[in-house]
């Protein structure tokens, strides 16, 4: 949907300092403002969203299609561009971890990619001890968050040709990849032309601002506050041993700190780095981690900060025969909107069994060594049912594991491109990882990053079913009438062959796609849960966490849809509706 105009005013320090709302939101990013919108229809709830990013209304570097949000990432004016520790399993490389640092957070910066997961995926959350967590009322909500005309999402195909799609799609035909016409119900085993949240009117991006801010920025009980970074709740006083409630949040302003209170409720949508950052600073989490730093200890939620999952891709890019094809971008031609409207054009999911001949071997080795070290007691209960579930999925020949991309680009910093060559790129993509990591507060400063660690590869299955993906991707290059527009390989290059040249390959090549989930995990308290399946935070009366940081197990799917469908569930829980 097109955004209306003029654009409004926002709020101003005046209109919150040391006011009171019904509900005071931490976080106007995907989540926050569609919680926001969803609340605010009840004209007697006051409703307040504190942003720590500035508005950037109508910016056109932000709502243009081009570049599927690749000029956005690394720009101190969008981008928090935080960064992990070193990982031990990367060559002590860092990664860097982009997230959107203005009104309408990440679904302001990122690729535009949209689809649904698949069904068994968000069944698992309910499986974990969330009632009401399930596909069929995933789906409505989801399907609740599009466009209706006057507000929502708007879900449009990406136009241009791409390049060699049917010689693509013929080929993945013949690794049983079929093609799919409605991946957006639930079945997204095959392969398809994926969707983009973008505005067809307008040629501009759709996100959380245009969609669910703008067209309710009229509304007298909704307040906007950007460039205010919240810093800590603040709590009323409670009985030994009671639930605390908080009383309101402390938030700074132009380097100054100011308080806001909350009749109702405090909800953090900060995301999945900063909402467990938030509950840190405010005393909720692990005594061992908050003491030491000063912070006495509110509600004892080791959970907090822990669980952490991660996707991550790698690429494959290759030299097309030049006089058989046009129209396709080299990745120095951003500007250019016929190649680059295309995005991540074509995807695939597959079960792994049916990308390699290795994989019944592999996922047997796995489930014995997992059952291994179960029984020496290395995991909680709580990863054991987790772990179990993912096992389950794995040898399930029908459930998808394996996630191809293809872009008509090459996106390589150093390869020095020649005018007039064709390039393509195959990603592959892991989305459920064993690995599990953390992200942590190491200051008092709310400023100051998160000590990030995905722990990338510490179950090293993940490594070999990413290896297992990029011979499947040589395999599908290979694969005929595809086959015959190859000209070369360029990277990783013929002459890397061994399981582990391309585990290093992939080790130093590789790429987040910033999907992070889990921080905050919606589980039973004894499970290391810090959410309630009313997304209440344990040991509180009106704290609650609205963002992907609730997702107890991460699923087979691009995020953006999700984060919207989980604040719209959010809203019908928080007002009695659901």
């Amino acid at each position: 949907m097109s955004a209306p105009t003029p654009v409004p005013t926002l709020a101003s320090l005046e209109d919150v300092s040391d006011q009171t709302f019904d509900y005071v939101i931490c976080g106007g990013g995907t989540a926050g403002l569609t919680l926001a919108a969803r609340l605010s229809v009840r004209p007697e709830l006051s409703v307040l969203v504190l942003e720590a990013g500035l508005a950037n209304f109508e910016d056109p570097l932000l709502l243009a299609t081009q570049s599927g949000g690749g000029q956005l990432a690394g720009n101190p004016k969008y981008d928090w561009m935080l960064k992990t520790t070193p990982q031990k399993n990367c060559f002590d490389k860092s990664f860097e971890w982009a997230r959107g640092k203005t009104l309408g957070g990440s679904s302001a910066i990122n690729m535009m990619v949209y689809m649904r997961p698949p069904p068994e995926d968000i069944n698992a959350w309910e499986e974990l001890g969330n009632k009401g967590w399930n596909w069929s009322n995933h789906f409505k909500y989801s399907t609740g968050s599009e466009s209706n005309e006057t507000e929502g999402i708007t879900v449009f195909p990406y136009t241009g040709k791409m390049p060699l799609d049917e010689q693509i799609l013929e080929a993945f035909g013949k690794h049983g990849l079929p093609a799919l016409s409605h991946p957006l119900d639930g079945n997204i085993n095959g392969t398809w032309i994926t969707k983009g949240s973008l505005d067809p009117k307008t040629r501009t991006r759709s996100y959380a601002v245009t969609g669910y801010y703008l067209p309710n920025a009229h509304r007298s009980n909704l307040t906007v506050l950007t460039g205010a970074n919240v810093n800590r709740l603040i709590y009323v006083e409670q009985a030994p041993g009671a639930d605390i409630t908080a009383e309101g949040v402390v938030f700074s302003y132009e380097g100054k700190p100011y308080h806001v209170k909350a009749k109702k409720e405090v909800i953090l949508s900060a995301g999945a780095l900063k909402s467990p950052q938030l509950l840190e600073l405010s005393g909720i989490g692990s005594p061992e981690l908050l003491e030491p730093l000063g912070i006495p200890c509110k509600v004892d939620l080791p959970g907090v900060g822990a669980n952490l999952q991660e996707h991550t891709f790698f690429g494959t890019f290759f030299e097309l025969s030049g006089d058989k094809l046009e129209n396709t971008a080299d990745g120095a031609n951003l500007k250019d909107e016929e190649t680059t409207l295309m995005g991540f054009a074509r995807y695939a999911f597959a079960p792994f069994q049916r990308i390699s001949p290795a994989a019944s071997k592999l996922i047997a080795d796995l489930e014995q060594k997992l059952e291994g070290e179960n029984k020496a007691g290395k995991f909680s209960a709580s990863l054991w049912e987790q772990y179990q579930i993912q096992l389950r999925h794995l040898k399930d020949a029908n459930a998808p594991d394996a996630e191809i991309m293809i872009a008509p680009l090459v996106i390589v910093p150093w390869y020095p491109r020649v005018p007039g060559k064709i390039y393509l790129s195959l990603f592959a993509g892991l989305n459920q990882p064993f690995s599990r990591g953390s992200t942590h507060i190491n200051s008092i400063d709310p400023k100051a990053p998160p000590t990030m660690d995905p722990n990338y590869f510490d179950e090293e299955f993940d490594l070999q079913l990413l290896v297992e993906e990029l011979k499947f991707l040589r395999e599908l290059g290979k694969t005929e009438p595809f086959a015959s527009f190859m000209e070369k390989e360029i990277v990783p290059g013929p002459h890397v062959t061994s399981d582990k040249d391309l585990g290093d390959y992939i080790k130093k090549g590789m790429m987040t796609t910033w999907h992070t989930a889990g921080t905050c995990s919606m589980l039973p308290r004894e499970k290391d849960g810090v959410v309630d399946a009313q997304l209440k935070v344990y040991g509180t009366t009106n704290v609650r966490v609205v963002d992907l940081s609730i997702v107890p197990l991460h699923v087979a799917s691009h995020t953006k849809s999700i984060a919207y469908a989980i604040a719209e569930q959010a809203a019908d829980i928080i007002l009695g509706l659901a």
